[in-house]
């Protein structure tokens, strides 16, 4: 089982590697949208994991 962390890290990865070409083999612009979107994610989970560990520890 992959966790939603490997998952969202993956997405992140593909957002930032991942450059299609043209019939020339020039790199095309990066999707910038899907990169920011991705580390979105990835920041929102960070900060609701931040959260529940947070919450986890104080209730003991």
């Amino acid at each position: 089982m992959v966790s939603p962390a490997a998952d969202i890290l993956d997405g992140l990865l593909a957002a930032a590697a991942e450059r299609s070409r043209d019939a020339f083999a020039r790199p095309l612009p990066a999707d910038t949208g899907r990169f920011a979107r991705a580390w979105m994610t990835a920041a929102r989970y960070a900060d609701e994991v931040d959260r529940a560990l947070c919450a986890a520890a104080w209730d003991g």
